[in-house]
């Protein structure tokens, strides 16, 4: 390699002969002994740096190097480098942090670079090529964040006499990180409901919306862009004037405020309460309430003031405040209406306007309402009833039903086909049962004297007063296997006379004991 104060001594001759001789660029490359592109790159270089011959008096080698050349090149590094854009997919994954992914990359290149600067590598490319990420706002009172911990606790349940595993529901207010936690026995629908019933109390205000993850109790079908969301929660949201927003799948920015949370709470709450033994969720939740005190007033590390400060003072005021009345719990369920215009809920049948059977309906149920939808559209209303039976309204009925409780009819046409048909009849009438069920009752036995005759559907009514039975299947029974043909006698045998069975005398209380008989 030449020496540098050679090269110059050349580059200074090659501008000098080019200013004061008339040779050409070969030339010059002949009398100094270089190429003539050497020569040609010397002067197209001096002439984008402005250089003109002669140089000024006392110009340094350093700066003439410097405006041909710019400023001296740094070495570069040539140790190995990760593939950065897996590094950035593996980070969106829950777990990966920095740390890990530098171990990974120091396995595999024990002569990389140390922590810091894959740090500062990392975010040099991240903000060259990486994806632009936007931060997230949350205005006061515009959002509360809600999930339960991976850390749980135990106690021990009252009716059972054994510990549990209980599980912990964590809300967050996305302007103050005001928090709230409880424990609940389990993540199903009624425990998810009632901590959001909770949790607003605590707060004493609603926000604007509800972010959470896509829970099986909360989200029915998780979706980017359309999710549907489970009718009971919807129905507290509705209740309470917020909106619930799902996280969308395999985003976890949607929920990084929560997720930060979470963190709080088992940091500062859980992992604190993980070695004391709890008798029932009262006893858990009142000393999860000690600590979340502690937690919400804690001075902030970089801000002034604390997450209840923040809350009491901006937050609160932001927030849409309380309904009048709590939330009560509704099931809703599916049901068809029938053909008699009822539906079945639980063993009971309830009546629905006839216009509607055949269709299928939304049916919301708390403990003591039932109500019926049918396009979001509240179609009928009774009350809830725990037991097997019927309850119809009158209005529901078609005009052809409404007589359902009219049955002199059937009491005519009984009295045409003989006295124990109409004393069967009458048993039925007067049996408390539901018109409904009464009325197909008597038209089965009307089809049956159709079908039979009726003197057949007496002796067939005879037999049945005589063992004791008015069902429409016994003596349906009765007709189809001709024992009304037989005689009334052959209903039960005679009794059997014999000296080993007892008789009436033997508990005749004149005899000296009752349990002696007379010999002869």
């Amino acid at each position: 390699m030449p020496n540098k104060r050679v090269v110059m001594r050349v580059l200074w001759d090659v501008l000098r002969l080019s200013a004061e001789s008339d040779l050409s660029v070969r030339g010059i490359g002949r009398a100094l002994g270089i190429s003539h592109s050497t020569v040609l790159g010397y002067l197209r270089r001096a002439k984008a740096a402005g250089v003109h011959w002669p140089l000024p008096e006392g110009m340094p080698e350093a700066k003439l190097k410097a405006l041909l050349y710019g400023p001296p090149e740094v070495a570069k590094e040539t140790r190995p480098l990760p593939d950065w854009s897996e590094v950035e997919r593996k980070m969106q994954v829950k777990g990966f942090t920095r740390r890990l992914m530098w171990e990974r990359y120091r396995r595999d290149h024990s002569d990389g670079y140390g922590y810091s600067k894959f740090c500062a590598l990392y975010s040099a490319w991240k903000k060259e090529f990486g994806q632009v990420t936007v931060p997230m706002d949350h205005p006061a009172g515009h959002s509360a964040f809600v999930d339960y911990a991976g850390m749980r606790l135990e106690a021990i349940d009252q009716l059972t006499r054994k510990r549990r595993r209980v599980e912990t529901f964590v809300g967050v207010l996305g302007f103050s990180n005001y928090l709230y936690v409880e424990a609940t026995w389990t993540q199903r629908l009624g425990d998810w409901l009632g901590s959001h019933r909770r949790m607003f109390e605590y707060f004493g205000a609603v926000p604007s919306y509800v972010v959470c993850d896509n829970l099986k109790s909360g989200v029915r079908k998780a979706h980017r862009y359309d999710p549907e969301i489970n009718p009971s929660y919807q129905d507290l949201a509705m209740h309470y004037k917020t909106v619930v927003v799902p996280t969308r799948p395999g985003k976890p920015r949607d929920k990084a405020k929560v997720e930060q949370a979470v963190l709080h709470a088992e940091r500062r709450i859980l992992a604190p309460l993980s070695d004391k033994r709890f008798i029932g969720l009262a006893h858990v939740n009142r000393h999860i309430r000690v600590h979340l005190k502690e937690l919400n007033e804690r001075p902030f590390q970089k801000l002034e003031g604390s997450r209840k400060s923040w809350f009491d003072t901006w937050e609160r005021s932001a927030m849409k405040p309380l309904p009048a009345e709590p939330y009560e719990h509704a099931e809703w369920r599916k049901a068809k209406v029938h053909r008699d215009a009822h539906i079945e809920v639980r063993w009971h049948r309830y009546s629905v306007p006839y216009r509607y059977v055949g269709r299928s309906v939304q049916v919301r149920l708390t403990d003591t309402t039932l109500e019926v939808f049918f396009d979001d559209k509240r179609v009928a209303t009774h009350p809830r009833s725990h037991q097997k039976g019927v309850t119809t309204k009158d209005e529901h009925m078609p005009d052809s039903q409404r007589q359902l409780k009219d049955t002199s009819r059937f009491v005519t046409e009984a009295e045409r086909i003989g006295p124990d048909t109409h004393k069967v009849v009458q048993q039925i009438i007067d049996a408390e049962r539901h018109p409904l069920i009464r009325y197909r009752t008597l038209m089965g036995l009307l089809r049956l004297a159709r079908i039979y005759g009726k003197s057949r559907m007496e002796n067939a009514c005879t037999r049945a007063i005589a063992i004791g039975t008015r069902s429409y299947r016994s003596i349906a029974s009765i007709l189809k296997n001709g024992l009304d043909k037989h005689p009334l006698d052959s209903v039960s045998p005679p009794p059997i006379d014999h000296d080993n069975i007892r008789g009436p005398s033997y508990y005749d209380t004149k005899s000296d004991s009752p349990h002696q008989t007379s010999k002869d």
